[in-house]
This record gives C-alpha cells, structure tokens and sequence, in this order.
C-alpha cells in the first residue's frame, strides 16, 4: 500500500472524493467504489481478512457460497458486511449487504467468520469475481474494501443466452 505523510492523505481524500450523485447514474457506482478505496486505508477500526468462495465451478440455479472472515480492533456500532458481484468487464450485478438484509453481524472487538449464500444463481455461463467490504454508518463509512477478492466460474450446456436467467413462458395465440 502507498505510505504517505498525514497531511499529504487528508488533501488526496477532500479532492479524490466526488460526489457520486453529481454523475450519470452508471458512473456513480464506480464513484463510490474510488471513494470506498481512497478512505479504506485510513481505518484502524477492523479488516478482512479473507474472502473465499466456497463454490467456484457451478452452474446457473446452484447454489454460490461465500466465506469472509473480518477482524474488528474495537467496538463499531452499525458495522456490515458487503458483497458484490461483478462480470468481467467490471459491471456491476448484485450487492447486498448485511445492513439491507437487516442481518446482524457480532460488531465488537475479535475475529469472525460469515457465510453469504445465493440459493439458486440466476446467472449465465461466465467468470464473475466477488468484491467484499467492511463499512459503518449504513455503508457511508468504509473500514476495509477488497477488491475482485474471489471469483466464480458459471459453466452450462448451451440452453439459453444473455446475463441471468428471467423466468419466462410462449403461448400460442387463439
């Protein structure tokens, strides 16, 4: 990681950091994703320490596991874990996090461990990687972010195209 002075870091994140909202929508989560790195390393409050899919060859409607396990240093109340899912190209697919789901997540001092699940993937044949952040403040405050720390192969016969499945019907008409 790049070490710098404490003055030289506080003048980068005032002018690294711009207001997502002031960007075309598509943009605004590659905003909030540079904000999230440009502040991930001031924290001294927790870590990840890994991420780690436990499912790493599957076909779409299995099921997609994901370990991370986190460190926290002291006490974060409002402290929740990220997932997102990514395709190659970087765009953005899905990303819960705990707070969304109101699930909550042991937030004092220690090392743990939890798991995310997807019950059936609806997503097609491809590579996907998983980003994994530790945030506060309903997301607003990042503790640590990793970026593509795992990834996930979708394999299939050939029985359809696109990016996810989306369950459909033909009908004939009368």
């Amino acid at each position: 990681s790049n070490m710098s002075s404490p003055s030289e870091s506080q003048g980068n994140e005032i002018t690294d950091r711009v207001d997502p909202g002031s960007l075309p929508k598509d943009e605004q989560h590659i905003q909030e994703t540079e904000n999230v790195k440009n502040s991930a390393a001031e924290s001294k409050l927790g870590r990840i320490i890994s991420v780690n899919c436990l499912t790493k060859n599957i076909r779409t409607f299995q099921s997609l596991e994901v370990n991370v396990e986190y460190e926290i240093f002291d006490q974060v109340p409002n402290l929740l874990v990220g997932i997102a899912i990514y395709d190659r190209q970087r765009r953005y697919i899905f990303g819960p996090n705990t707070y969304l789901d109101n699930f909550q997540i042991p937030t004092t001092r220690g090392k743990y461990s939890i798991t995310y699940r997807i019950p059936q993937i609806p997503l097609l044949s491809g590579t996907y990687c998983l980003d994994a952040g530790l945030f506060s403040e309903k997301g607003l405050v990042v503790i640590d972010y990793k970026t593509a720390a795992a990834e996930f192969v979708v394999r299939n016969d050939y029985f359809t195209e696109g990016l996810v499945y989306i369950e459909h019907e033909w009908r004939i008409g009368k």
